[in-house]
Protein backbone atom coordinates (compact mmCIF):
# COMPACT_ATOMS: atom_id res chain seq x y z
CA UNK A 1 0.00 0.00 0.00
CA UNK A 2 1.27 3.48 -0.38
CA UNK A 3 2.71 5.47 2.61
CA UNK A 4 0.04 7.57 3.52
CA UNK A 5 1.79 11.24 4.60
CA UNK A 6 2.50 11.31 7.98
CA UNK A 7 -0.05 14.03 10.02
CA UNK A 8 -2.78 11.91 8.19
CA UNK A 9 -1.09 8.29 9.89
CA UNK A 10 -1.20 10.13 13.24
CA UNK A 11 -4.45 12.11 13.19
CA UNK A 12 -6.39 9.12 11.92
CA UNK A 13 -4.83 7.04 14.29
CA UNK A 14 -5.93 9.39 16.95
CA UNK A 15 -8.91 9.49 15.78
CA UNK A 16 -9.58 5.68 15.76
CA UNK A 17 -7.70 4.97 19.03
CA UNK A 18 -9.02 7.89 21.43
CA UNK A 19 -11.75 10.38 21.93
CA UNK A 20 -9.71 13.46 21.34
CA UNK A 21 -12.06 16.48 20.59
CA UNK A 22 -12.34 16.54 16.36
CA UNK A 23 -10.54 19.58 15.15
CA UNK A 24 -13.40 22.68 13.95
CA UNK A 25 -11.42 24.45 11.58
CA UNK A 26 -13.10 25.27 8.22
CA UNK A 27 -10.30 23.99 5.77
CA UNK A 28 -10.21 20.92 3.90
CA UNK A 29 -8.20 18.70 6.29
CA UNK A 30 -10.37 19.40 8.97
CA UNK A 31 -13.54 18.88 7.25
CA UNK A 32 -12.25 15.46 6.18
CA UNK A 33 -11.14 14.50 9.75
CA UNK A 34 -15.56 15.42 10.75
CA UNK A 35 -16.61 13.42 7.60
CA UNK A 36 -14.26 10.85 9.22
CA UNK A 37 -15.08 10.80 12.81
CA UNK A 38 -19.33 10.27 11.52
CA UNK A 39 -18.82 7.01 9.91
CA UNK A 40 -20.27 3.74 11.52
CA UNK A 41 -16.42 2.50 11.92
CA UNK A 42 -14.69 5.66 13.51
CA UNK A 43 -17.57 6.27 15.86
CA UNK A 44 -17.61 2.33 16.74
CA UNK A 45 -13.59 2.61 17.13
CA UNK A 46 -13.88 5.80 19.38
CA UNK A 47 -16.76 4.17 21.87
CA UNK A 48 -14.37 0.91 22.70
CA UNK A 49 -10.86 2.75 22.57
CA UNK A 50 -9.47 0.54 19.62
CA UNK A 51 -6.35 -1.32 20.54
CA UNK A 52 -2.94 -0.69 18.88
CA UNK A 53 -3.07 -3.91 16.68
CA UNK A 54 -6.42 -3.43 15.32
CA UNK A 55 -5.51 0.38 14.74
CA UNK A 56 -2.56 -0.58 12.55
CA UNK A 57 -4.45 -3.07 10.83
CA UNK A 58 -7.32 -0.31 9.97
CA UNK A 59 -5.04 2.38 8.68
CA UNK A 60 -3.15 -0.23 6.40
CA UNK A 61 -6.64 -1.20 5.14
CA UNK A 62 -7.36 2.25 4.60
CA UNK A 63 -3.89 3.02 2.48
CA UNK A 64 -4.35 -0.10 0.50
CA UNK A 65 -5.36 1.23 -3.23
CA UNK A 66 -4.33 5.29 -2.15
CA UNK A 67 -3.51 7.07 -5.05
CA UNK A 68 -0.15 8.43 -4.89
CA UNK A 69 0.59 12.60 -4.59
CA UNK A 70 1.88 14.24 -7.66
CA UNK A 71 4.74 15.83 -7.25
CA UNK A 72 5.39 17.22 -10.81
CA UNK A 73 6.35 20.77 -11.18
CA UNK A 74 2.74 21.89 -12.06
CA UNK A 75 1.66 19.83 -8.32
CA UNK A 76 3.66 22.64 -6.82
CA UNK A 77 1.58 25.18 -7.80
CA UNK A 78 -1.55 23.32 -5.91
CA UNK A 79 -1.93 23.97 -2.03
CA UNK A 80 -1.76 20.98 -0.04
CA UNK A 81 -5.77 20.54 0.46
CA UNK A 82 -6.27 20.17 -3.75
CA UNK A 83 -3.16 18.03 -4.03
CA UNK A 84 -4.30 15.77 -0.81
CA UNK A 85 -8.28 15.85 -1.86
CA UNK A 86 -7.91 12.41 -4.08
CA UNK A 87 -6.75 10.96 -0.98
CA UNK A 88 -9.28 12.25 0.83
CA UNK A 89 -12.30 10.79 -1.15
CA UNK A 90 -10.16 7.51 -1.24
CA UNK A 91 -9.94 7.31 2.74
CA UNK A 92 -13.39 8.29 3.22
CA UNK A 93 -14.47 5.93 0.71
CA UNK A 94 -12.98 2.93 2.55
CA UNK A 95 -13.89 3.80 5.96
CA UNK A 96 -17.96 3.84 4.57
CA UNK A 97 -17.15 0.65 3.50
CA UNK A 98 -16.84 -0.46 6.67
CA UNK A 99 -19.61 -1.67 9.22
CA UNK A 100 -19.00 -0.89 12.79
CA UNK A 101 -19.10 -5.06 13.57
CA UNK A 102 -15.95 -5.27 11.55
CA UNK A 103 -14.38 -2.95 13.84
CA UNK A 104 -15.71 -4.35 16.56
CA UNK A 105 -14.73 -7.89 15.36
CA UNK A 106 -11.20 -6.75 14.90
CA UNK A 107 -11.06 -5.52 18.82
CA UNK A 108 -12.28 -8.75 20.37
CA UNK A 109 -10.38 -11.29 18.24
CA UNK A 110 -7.37 -9.69 17.79
CA UNK A 111 -4.15 -9.22 20.27
CA UNK A 112 -4.31 -6.95 23.05
CA UNK A 113 -0.90 -4.97 21.96
CA UNK A 114 1.49 -4.61 19.15
CA UNK A 115 4.49 -6.60 21.11
CA UNK A 116 1.58 -9.78 21.11
CA UNK A 117 1.13 -9.53 17.28
CA UNK A 118 3.34 -10.17 14.60
CA UNK A 119 3.23 -9.10 11.07
CA UNK A 120 1.19 -11.95 9.54
CA UNK A 121 -1.29 -11.23 12.33
CA UNK A 122 -1.48 -7.96 11.04
CA UNK A 123 -1.63 -8.89 7.54
CA UNK A 124 -4.57 -11.28 8.28
CA UNK A 125 -6.18 -8.16 10.22
CA UNK A 126 -6.20 -6.05 7.16
CA UNK A 127 -7.31 -9.30 5.03
CA UNK A 128 -10.31 -9.69 7.19
CA UNK A 129 -11.63 -6.09 6.32
CA UNK A 130 -11.11 -6.78 2.95
CA UNK A 131 -13.32 -9.43 3.10
CA UNK A 132 -16.43 -9.59 0.39
CA UNK A 133 -20.09 -8.95 2.33
CA UNK A 134 -20.84 -12.12 3.10
CA UNK A 135 -18.20 -12.92 4.82
CA UNK A 136 -18.81 -9.37 7.21
CA UNK A 137 -22.34 -10.63 7.79
CA UNK A 138 -20.26 -13.31 9.98
CA UNK A 139 -18.16 -10.45 12.18
CA UNK A 140 -21.75 -9.53 13.20
CA UNK A 141 -23.21 -12.99 14.49
CA UNK A 142 -19.77 -14.33 16.13
CA UNK A 143 -20.64 -10.90 18.24
CA UNK A 144 -23.89 -12.31 19.09
CA UNK A 145 -22.72 -15.15 20.93
CA UNK A 146 -19.24 -13.63 21.95
CA UNK A 147 -19.73 -12.08 25.32
CA UNK A 148 -22.03 -14.54 26.44
CA UNK A 149 -19.68 -17.83 25.86
CA UNK A 150 -16.95 -16.16 27.10
CA UNK A 151 -18.47 -16.07 30.46
CA UNK A 152 -18.36 -19.68 30.78
CA UNK A 153 -14.78 -20.01 32.45
CA UNK A 154 -14.86 -22.62 35.18
CA UNK A 155 -13.82 -21.57 38.39
CA UNK A 156 -9.95 -22.43 39.24
CA UNK A 157 -9.65 -25.28 41.95
CA UNK A 158 -8.90 -23.98 45.13
CA UNK A 159 -5.16 -23.96 46.82
CA UNK A 160 -4.33 -25.53 49.86
CA UNK A 161 -0.92 -24.61 50.34
CA UNK A 162 0.82 -20.46 50.20
CA UNK A 163 2.07 -19.73 46.66
CA UNK A 164 5.76 -19.91 47.01
CA UNK A 165 5.73 -21.50 50.44
CA UNK A 166 8.82 -23.91 51.83
CA UNK A 167 8.35 -27.69 50.30
CA UNK A 168 11.15 -29.97 50.41
CA UNK A 169 15.09 -29.65 49.74
CA UNK A 170 16.34 -28.08 45.98
CA UNK A 171 19.64 -27.89 44.07
CA UNK A 172 18.90 -24.60 42.71
CA UNK A 173 17.84 -21.10 44.49
CA UNK A 174 18.69 -17.68 46.11
CA UNK A 175 21.22 -17.63 48.54
CA UNK A 176 18.99 -16.49 51.29
CA UNK A 177 17.05 -19.87 50.96
CA UNK A 178 20.53 -22.22 51.83
CA UNK A 179 20.61 -24.75 54.29
CA UNK A 180 21.78 -23.12 57.55
CA UNK A 181 24.50 -26.22 57.45
CA UNK A 182 25.99 -24.95 54.05
CA UNK A 183 26.43 -21.38 55.92
CA UNK A 184 29.12 -23.31 58.31
CA UNK A 185 31.79 -25.07 56.21
CA UNK A 186 35.21 -23.10 55.01
CA UNK A 187 34.69 -20.47 52.53
CA UNK A 188 36.73 -22.16 49.77
CA UNK A 189 34.37 -25.44 50.04
CA UNK A 190 31.27 -22.99 50.12
CA UNK A 191 32.58 -21.60 46.73
CA UNK A 192 32.81 -24.98 45.73
CA UNK A 193 29.86 -26.13 46.30
CA UNK A 194 28.03 -23.48 44.81
CA UNK A 195 30.09 -23.10 42.11
CA UNK A 196 29.38 -26.72 41.26
CA UNK A 197 25.28 -26.48 41.80
CA UNK A 198 26.18 -29.02 44.81
CA UNK A 199 24.86 -26.09 47.90
CA UNK A 200 21.26 -27.89 49.06
CA UNK A 201 18.37 -25.04 49.46
CA UNK A 202 15.36 -25.04 51.07
CA UNK A 203 13.11 -25.51 47.85
CA UNK A 204 9.82 -23.72 47.02
CA UNK A 205 6.49 -25.15 46.53
CA UNK A 206 4.96 -25.18 43.57
CA UNK A 207 1.49 -26.31 42.63
CA UNK A 208 1.36 -29.27 40.43
CA UNK A 209 1.91 -29.18 36.82
CA UNK A 210 -1.86 -29.48 35.16
CA UNK A 211 -2.49 -30.45 31.79
CA UNK A 212 -4.58 -28.67 29.64
CA UNK A 213 -8.05 -29.87 28.00
CA UNK A 214 -8.08 -30.26 24.24
CA UNK A 215 -11.32 -28.98 22.70
CA UNK A 216 -11.59 -30.17 19.04
CA UNK A 217 -14.22 -28.40 16.65
CA UNK A 218 -15.63 -30.32 13.74
CA UNK A 219 -17.07 -28.27 11.42
CA UNK A 220 -18.67 -29.83 8.08
CA UNK A 221 -18.05 -28.22 4.93
CA UNK A 222 -19.10 -29.28 1.81
CA UNK A 223 -22.65 -28.09 -0.44
CA UNK A 224 -24.83 -29.37 2.42
CA UNK A 225 -23.52 -26.15 4.78
CA UNK A 226 -24.20 -23.92 1.88
CA UNK A 227 -26.03 -20.45 3.31
CA UNK A 228 -27.52 -19.52 6.52
CA UNK A 229 -25.92 -22.87 8.00
CA UNK A 230 -22.37 -21.88 6.77
CA UNK A 231 -22.67 -18.83 8.26
CA UNK A 232 -23.91 -19.82 11.51
CA UNK A 233 -21.53 -22.92 11.75
CA UNK A 234 -18.76 -20.39 11.23
CA UNK A 235 -19.45 -17.77 13.91
CA UNK A 236 -20.66 -20.89 16.59
CA UNK A 237 -17.44 -22.33 15.78
CA UNK A 238 -15.42 -18.68 16.66
CA UNK A 239 -17.77 -18.35 20.19
CA UNK A 240 -17.42 -21.83 21.04
CA UNK A 241 -12.98 -21.68 20.43
CA UNK A 242 -12.93 -18.08 22.66
CA UNK A 243 -15.54 -20.16 25.57
CA UNK A 244 -12.91 -22.83 25.18
CA UNK A 245 -10.03 -20.64 26.09
CA UNK A 246 -11.86 -18.87 28.99
CA UNK A 247 -11.93 -21.70 30.57
CA UNK A 248 -7.99 -22.61 30.47
CA UNK A 249 -8.66 -25.54 27.49
CA UNK A 250 -7.12 -25.30 24.25
CA UNK A 251 -9.44 -25.02 20.84
CA UNK A 252 -8.59 -26.68 17.61
CA UNK A 253 -10.54 -26.37 14.69
CA UNK A 254 -10.95 -28.86 11.88
CA UNK A 255 -13.09 -28.84 8.71
CA UNK A 256 -14.10 -32.00 7.14
CA UNK A 257 -15.49 -33.35 3.65
CA UNK A 258 -14.72 -36.32 2.02
CA UNK A 259 -11.92 -36.47 4.68
CA UNK A 260 -10.91 -34.33 7.87
CA UNK A 261 -8.30 -31.50 7.30
CA UNK A 262 -5.67 -30.80 9.46
CA UNK A 263 -6.33 -28.89 12.40
CA UNK A 264 -5.85 -25.49 13.43
CA UNK A 265 -5.56 -23.08 16.29
CA UNK A 266 -8.46 -20.59 16.31
CA UNK A 267 -6.57 -17.61 18.80
CA UNK A 268 -4.28 -15.58 16.49
CA UNK A 269 -5.78 -13.27 13.46
CA UNK A 270 -3.99 -15.53 10.94
CA UNK A 271 -6.12 -18.80 11.98
CA UNK A 272 -9.15 -16.85 12.23
CA UNK A 273 -8.87 -15.26 9.01
CA UNK A 274 -7.96 -18.72 7.35
CA UNK A 275 -10.80 -20.23 8.81
CA UNK A 276 -13.26 -17.77 7.90
CA UNK A 277 -11.62 -18.10 4.23
CA UNK A 278 -11.86 -22.17 4.06
CA UNK A 279 -13.83 -22.94 1.08
CA UNK A 280 -15.26 -26.79 0.78
CA UNK A 281 -17.63 -28.39 -1.89
CA UNK A 282 -18.67 -32.06 -2.76
CA UNK A 283 -20.24 -34.62 -0.22
CA UNK A 284 -18.94 -35.61 3.43
CA UNK A 285 -17.79 -38.92 3.86
CA UNK A 286 -18.64 -39.35 7.62
CA UNK A 287 -16.94 -42.90 8.64
CA UNK A 288 -13.93 -41.82 6.69
CA UNK A 289 -13.92 -38.54 9.31
CA UNK A 290 -14.32 -40.86 12.09
CA UNK A 291 -12.06 -43.03 11.91
CA UNK A 292 -9.50 -39.72 11.07
CA UNK A 293 -10.91 -38.28 14.02
CA UNK A 294 -10.66 -41.06 16.32
CA UNK A 295 -6.54 -41.39 15.13
CA UNK A 296 -6.17 -38.20 15.94
CA UNK A 297 -7.61 -38.45 19.43
CA UNK A 298 -4.91 -40.99 20.50
CA UNK A 299 -2.65 -39.26 19.20
CA UNK A 300 -2.99 -35.92 21.29
CA UNK A 301 -3.92 -38.22 24.28
CA UNK A 302 -0.76 -38.25 25.92
CA UNK A 303 -0.63 -34.17 25.98
CA UNK A 304 -4.08 -33.35 27.31
CA UNK A 305 -5.65 -34.18 30.28
CA UNK A 306 -8.90 -34.80 28.54
CA UNK A 307 -9.84 -34.27 24.97
CA UNK A 308 -13.28 -32.63 23.88
CA UNK A 309 -14.89 -33.35 20.56
CA UNK A 310 -17.52 -31.01 19.69
CA UNK A 311 -19.06 -31.41 16.25
CA UNK A 312 -20.51 -28.22 14.24
CA UNK A 313 -22.95 -29.92 11.41
CA UNK A 314 -25.85 -30.17 9.41
CA UNK A 315 -28.86 -31.88 11.01
CA UNK A 316 -28.83 -34.26 8.26
CA UNK A 317 -25.62 -35.51 8.48
CA UNK A 318 -24.77 -39.00 7.97
CA UNK A 319 -29.08 -39.86 7.75
CA UNK A 320 -27.96 -42.61 5.05
CA UNK A 321 -24.42 -44.26 6.63
CA UNK A 322 -26.03 -45.08 10.30
CA UNK A 323 -24.95 -48.30 10.34
CA UNK A 324 -20.98 -47.76 9.10
CA UNK A 325 -21.61 -45.10 11.66
CA UNK A 326 -22.63 -46.48 14.52
CA UNK A 327 -19.96 -48.57 15.77
CA UNK A 328 -16.93 -45.83 14.61
CA UNK A 329 -19.00 -43.18 16.64
CA UNK A 330 -19.38 -45.04 19.72
CA UNK A 331 -15.71 -45.70 19.64
CA UNK A 332 -14.44 -41.76 19.38
CA UNK A 333 -16.88 -41.70 22.23
CA UNK A 334 -15.23 -43.85 24.59
CA UNK A 335 -11.86 -42.05 24.09
CA UNK A 336 -12.96 -38.20 24.14
CA UNK A 337 -15.97 -36.17 25.31
CA UNK A 338 -18.31 -35.42 22.52
CA UNK A 339 -20.94 -32.45 21.95
CA UNK A 340 -22.86 -31.48 19.02
CA UNK A 341 -24.83 -28.15 17.11
CA UNK A 342 -26.91 -29.57 14.36
CA UNK A 343 -27.46 -26.50 11.87
CA UNK A 344 -30.10 -26.17 9.07
CA UNK A 345 -31.95 -23.44 7.25
CA UNK A 346 -35.54 -23.12 8.14
CA UNK A 347 -37.35 -24.75 10.99
CA UNK A 348 -35.28 -27.51 13.05
CA UNK A 349 -36.39 -31.07 13.76
CA UNK A 350 -36.40 -32.25 17.07
CA UNK A 351 -34.23 -35.41 16.73
CA UNK A 352 -31.38 -35.43 14.19
CA UNK A 353 -30.88 -39.32 12.61
CA UNK A 354 -27.77 -39.00 14.29
CA UNK A 355 -28.07 -37.27 17.36
CA UNK A 356 -27.86 -39.24 19.99
CA UNK A 357 -25.54 -41.53 17.98
CA UNK A 358 -22.71 -38.86 17.27
CA UNK A 359 -22.56 -36.86 21.01
CA UNK A 360 -23.60 -37.13 24.29
CA UNK A 361 -24.83 -33.58 24.33
CA UNK A 362 -26.57 -32.02 21.42
CA UNK A 363 -28.05 -28.72 20.82
CA UNK A 364 -30.03 -27.81 17.47
CA UNK A 365 -30.62 -24.35 15.68
CA UNK A 366 -32.07 -23.15 12.87
CA UNK A 367 -31.20 -20.52 10.68
CA UNK A 368 -33.82 -18.18 12.17
CA UNK A 369 -31.56 -17.59 14.73
CA UNK A 370 -29.65 -15.14 12.01
CA UNK A 371 -32.68 -12.76 11.56
CA UNK A 372 -34.75 -12.90 14.82
CA UNK A 373 -33.70 -11.39 17.92
CA UNK A 374 -35.89 -13.56 20.51
CA UNK A 375 -34.46 -16.83 18.51
CA UNK A 376 -30.73 -15.56 18.55
CA UNK A 377 -31.37 -15.32 22.55
CA UNK A 378 -32.17 -18.86 22.77
CA UNK A 379 -29.31 -20.01 20.45
CA UNK A 380 -27.15 -17.83 23.16
CA UNK A 381 -28.34 -19.73 26.20
CA UNK A 382 -28.25 -23.38 24.14
CA UNK A 383 -24.49 -22.73 22.89
CA UNK A 384 -24.02 -21.54 26.67
CA UNK A 385 -25.04 -25.14 27.95
CA UNK A 386 -22.88 -26.37 24.85
CA UNK A 387 -19.63 -24.28 26.32
CA UNK A 388 -19.75 -25.55 29.23
CA UNK A 389 -18.72 -29.38 29.66
CA UNK A 390 -18.98 -28.81 33.75
CA UNK A 391 -22.84 -28.72 33.82
CA UNK A 392 -24.77 -31.51 32.98
CA UNK A 393 -28.65 -31.70 32.33
CA UNK A 394 -29.77 -35.31 31.12
CA UNK A 395 -32.83 -36.66 29.42
CA UNK A 396 -34.12 -40.52 30.80
CA UNK A 397 -31.96 -42.29 28.23
CA UNK A 398 -28.77 -40.02 29.55
CA UNK A 399 -28.10 -37.15 26.78
CA UNK A 400 -28.69 -33.56 26.97
CA UNK A 401 -30.23 -31.98 24.06
CA UNK A 402 -32.34 -28.35 23.52
CA UNK A 403 -33.40 -27.61 20.17
CA UNK A 404 -34.30 -24.20 19.10
CA UNK A 405 -36.75 -23.62 16.12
Amino acid sequence: APALPLHLVADLGALLATREPVPVGSDAYAAFLRAAAVTPAVRAARLIGLRDPATVAALAYLARGAPTLADDATSETLDLDRRLAPLYAHLLDRLRALAAADIHFLHALGPDALAAADLADLRAMVELLELPPLAHDLFGEALAFLPALAETGSAVASQLYATDGVGGLARHGSLDMALPGEWALPDDLLAYRFLNGELLYYGRERPPEQRRTLVLLLVQGGDAMAGDADLLARAAALALARAAEARGATPRVAWFDTILHPPQGLSRPREIAAFIQQQSRGGVDLPRVLDAALAHVRSQSADYARIEVQWLVHTQLGADQRGAVAVRARRLRSQAGSSALFLCAGATPTAPPLADMLAQRWVALGSNALHDAQEQKAAIQALRKLAQPEERETTPGGAYHASIT
